[in-house]
């Protein structure tokens, strides 16, 4: 497990699609708005898809998501399924790192 630092948020996520210590991964950073009613479902949809990880949600249908993605082509893919589920309101991309998660990334564990 990796931590990253942003603007006063610590997001913890595992380099899920690391091979080796020199496998480069795009980890996206995204604020998804779902329709309140529907958070519950939209979060277990996104959940359900690989490299996806949900970290928090609120009672306004607002969540915090992380993609992480071996190449930008399978990180457009994820985000046009994004586009696909009809109770996600809105997305906004909020940070975008390309890691190599090698020595230099802190590990926790």
């Amino acid at each position: 497990m990796y931590i990253k630092e942003a603007k006063g948020f610590c997001v913890q996520y595992n380099c899920m699609l690391k091979k080796n210590d020199t496998d480069p991964v795009n980890i996206t950073g995204m604020l998804v708005h779902a329709r309140p009613d529907q958070a519950g479902a939209v979060r277990s949809q996104l959940e359900a898809m690989p490299g996806v990880e949900v970290h928090a949600m609120t009672p306004e249908g607002r969540l915090v998501v992380t993609i992480e993605k071996a190449d930008d082509r399978e990180m457009a893919e994820t985000f046009e399924r994004f586009a696909q589920i009809p109770q996600i309101v809105s997305t906004m991309l909020v940070y975008h790192h390309y890691d190599e998660c090698g020595p230099e990334s802190q590990s926790i564990e």
